[in-house]
């Protein structure tokens, strides 16, 4: 066989980049463009769930759900397929006379940080019970709830089903008294 010879390759001389989205030239106003649009995006969403309502008759909440009393003291913060799971346990433990809620966050961006302030401002103590972690800095929802309530509130982030794994309504129930972060 003849010698391999590449059609691209590295060469210090005559730097390149590979697959890229952008030349570095216009990359970073493209990424700018991309950041203020998707900012701008919230209004765009919620006209949209209210135009859905007004032709389905059915309420699509658009960037936040609340369930349960709005005077809870103890407020699960979740999202996607955790909620449902979430709302059963928040029944459970207002059956049990625990004053629990639950704020399901609809849209993580744009992340809807003064909406959320607002929607937790009476709540004691947060759980965010969260399938997803930031490695070395902790469960992502929770970064935002805390960076949204500037450390005002108690938040004590449970990170849990990564990778599918199943959170039964008892593992969420057991999450109520914590007092520190943890991972189911």
């Amino acid at each position: 066989l003849p010698p391999f010879k590449p059609k691209l390759f590295l060469d210090t001389d005559n730097p390149m980049s590979f697959g890229t989205f952008f030349p570095p030239k216009y990359y970073q106003g493209v990424r700018e463009k991309h950041h203020d649009d998707l900012l701008a995006s919230a209004g765009t969403i919620s006209e949209v769930a209210s135009e859905f309502a007004k032709k389905f008759g059915r309420v699509q909440h658009a960037l936040l759900e609340a369930y349960g009393p709005s005077d809870a003291e103890t407020v699960f913060v979740t999202m996607g397929s955790l909620a449902e799971n979430t709302e059963v346990a928040v029944d459970e433990l207002r059956t049990e006379k625990k004053n629990a809620g639950l704020l399901r966050v609809k849209c993580m961006r744009p992340f809807p940080a003064e909406l959320l302030a607002k929607a937790l401002s009476k709540a004691k103590r947060i759980i965010v019970l969260e399938k997803d972690v930031s490695v070395g800095s902790g469960g992502v929802l929770a970064l935002e709830v805390r960076a949204a309530l500037h450390c005002e509130t108690p938040v004590v982030s449970v990170v849990c089903g990564l990778g599918g794994k199943d959170v039964p309504v008892g593992e969420i129930k057991k999450t109520f008294d914590a007092k520190k972060d943890l991972w189911l």
